[in-house]
């Protein structure tokens, strides 16, 4: 099934370099998790602390399913 994934701030920098811009598609088995795709994209379980699919909160044990929409977001601060 294909994903879209938006990586967004210091986590762009997990993307392939063949598709270094958001969005970034994944096809990946039925059954799979946000926390499956941050594993194959090599980001470190530590640093996402924002998680949407498809506009919805939502966490590393999320079941996705096929076109679902995810974006990862690393603690971010402002002023």
């Amino acid at each position: 099934m294909k994903i879209e994934v938006n990586l967004f701030a210091s986590l762009m920098k997990y993307l392939p370099e063949t598709n270094s811009k958001n969005p970034y598609f994944i096809e990946v088995e039925q059954g799979a998790t946000i926390a499956k795709i941050l594993d194959r994209l090599m980001v470190p379980p530590e640093i996402p602390k924002i998680i949407f699919v498809n506009g919805l909160l939502a966490k590393e044990k999320t079941v996705l399913k096929d076109g679902d929409r995810a974006g990862i977001f690393p603690l971010v601060a402002g002023g």
